[in-house]
């Protein structure tokens, strides 16, 4: 089994509507407090999409935040983990190893920020790593299905079916 382990920066391509980064929490989930006197409303923030090739699983380092109840999917089939680890400990997710996998991972936090600051991708049949650093031009415009409507994830932006920006 072959494996390659990116530590996150901030400037991945196949991330999409994080919340933050920081070197200590890594990809950042936003506390979900609806609160005008809270600076950090949830307002879908709570969301990490990533944009992941084919592979046996991912596995990710959860940052100082630590854990928290989160909601998985992988190409839009729910996943059996359902909360993120203590600091500095792994979740394992799996994925599909013929076709690229898109995770969204939902948060239900109440209070501080978390995320996940390392990830590492397995698969028995191919380096992973080449295959992450070609995502962005194999993977143009991500398909997905919110709330019953069909959207277009491209470049980190998220367009209707018509085209139409969403802000």
């Amino acid at each position: 089994m072959k494996a390659d382990l990116i530590t996150f920066t901030g400037a991945e391509t196949y991330i999409f509507a994080p919340y933050g980064w920081a070197s200590d929490k890594g990809i950042k989930f936003a506390k979900n407090v609806n609160d005008e006197a809270n600076m950090r409303d949830a307002k879908g923030n709570t969301r990490i999409y990533m944009a992941l090739p084919p592979a046996e699983n991912v596995i990710l380092t959860s940052g100082s935040g630590g854990v928290r109840a989160v909601v998985i999917t992988v190409n839009g089939v729910a996943s059996t983990v359902e909360e993120t680890a203590a600091s500095g400990k792994t979740i394992t997710i799996a994925l599909n190893q013929s076709t690229n996998n898109f995770v969204a991972i939902e948060s239900n936090q109440t209070n501080g920020d978390g995320g996940f600051t390392k990830m590492q991708l397995t698969s028995p049949k191919d380096p992973v790593g080449a295959a992450l650093n070609q995502v962005q031009a194999e993977v143009k415009a991500v398909k997905v299905i919110r709330d019953g409507q069909l959207l277009i994830i491209r470049e980190g932006k998220t367009y209707t079916a018509q085209g139409v920006e969403l802000q």
